[in-house]
């Protein structure tokens, strides 16, 4: 890593990103917690009507596997998928 953690961190916070966060109940507190400590401004969108079109405005998606379920897969698959059209990591 050529930059210190505390520069990452600096740099996060100058431009809060908006991050995805498609994960498990069990996950979920502790995800958003995570990110907003961070400086980060977290979404909790699963749901496969919005989870594609979202993925494209946010900054990041992340995606947890941890306990599966159908309605949290579909909204996954069109979270990677609205992140890739958009370049999204």
């Amino acid at each position: 890593m050529s930059q210190s953690p505390e520069t990452l961190l600096t740099a996060l916070r100058a431009t809060p990103p908006l991050v995805q966060c498609i994960t498990n109940y069990v996950a979920m507190n502790i995800a958003a917690n995570v990110l907003l400590a961070a400086g980060a401004s977290p979404a909790m969108v699963s749901d496969v009507e919005e989870a594609e079109e979202f993925a494209g405005i946010a900054g990041a998606v992340t995606v947890n596997i941890g306990t599966l379920s159908p309605p949290f897969v579909a909204g996954m698959r069109a979270a990677i998928r609205g992140a890739q059209v958009a370049g999204r990591p």
